[in-house]
């Protein structure tokens, strides 16, 4: 399903700076907002789907920071429209309540701290033939990651992420 990202809400007050699972596991915001804007078709099909919920009147996504990242790349490319891939949630989650944090009806998000963006995402130790042993507790990266690029680019731009940063939407 395809929905529009400029009516899609945040349901946190702020993230952090960095993935923390997935695809982009390790990797600062602006990685993924730079791709958008290098090459945004082949950015948006190699993107997990965001994971959206109809809640008081708004599309609500649970997946901030990658709403975060079209946004930002919608402002940077003067885009007022941009249809991206999402899953529609039948039901608003079991722990829904506890996430929801956003404290103005999820039209903007805070970025918060820089610190996350020196300790990148390293490579699990701990798996053994066919998967980790930790499962989902496991603290480490369990995709490929390319530490050498994302250490390089996290020292050149980490200067541009000490601020705190807000998306607006209207």
């Amino acid at each position: 399903t395809l929905v529009c990202a400029e009516e899609l809400r945040f349901t946190h007050d702020e993230i952090r700076p960095v993935f923390r699972a997935g695809l982009h596991n390790g990797c600062p915001l602006y990685s993924l907002v730079n791709a958008l804007c290098e090459d945004a078709e082949g950015a948006l099909r190699t993107l997990p789907p965001l994971e959206v919920v109809w809640h008081e009147g708004a599309w609500r996504s649970l997946s901030n920071r990658r709403l975060w990242c079209l946004k930002a790349y919608m402002g940077l490319a003067g885009k007022a429209k941009l249809e991206v891939p999402a899953v529609i949630l039948a039901s608003v989650p079991q722990n829904f309540v506890e996430r929801n944090t956003s404290r103005n009806n999820g039209l903007w998000v805070r970025i918060s701290g820089g610190d996350d963006l020196q300790p990148l995402a390293k490579p699990c130790r701990h798996f053994f033939g066919s998967g980790c042993f930790k499962g989902s507790a496991c603290s480490f990266s369990h995709g490929p990651v390319d530490a050498d690029r994302l250490r390089a680019k996290s020292s050149e731009e980490a200067p541009l992420m000490n601020e705190e940063i807000g998306v607006r939407v209207r």
